[in-house]
């Protein structure tokens, strides 16, 4: 996996904040790349939702770190 993702030239490796980001921290070291998270909707916390967070946040959040993984304008 590393190999392909220095080939590939990755420069965003992608994690979910309901799993342990290790794995993907590893893997973006190894390769130069960043970590960005993709927030599954149902993961909104305690926290975020006395904060008035809502799932349309999330959704928006991961379409902004989607939008700078891919260098969209």
């Amino acid at each position: 996996m590393i190999q392909i993702a220095k080939d590939k030239d990755v420069k965003v490796i992608f994690s979910e904040d309901l799993v342990d980001p290790r794995l993907a921290n590893t893997l973006a070291s190894e390769v130069g790349a960043q970590v960005m998270v993709l927030s599954p909707l149902e993961g909104i916390n305690q926290t975020e939702q006395q904060e008035g967070k809502t799932y349309l946040d999330k959704w928006h959040e991961n379409l902004d770190n989607l939008r700078m993984a891919l260098e969209c304008q």
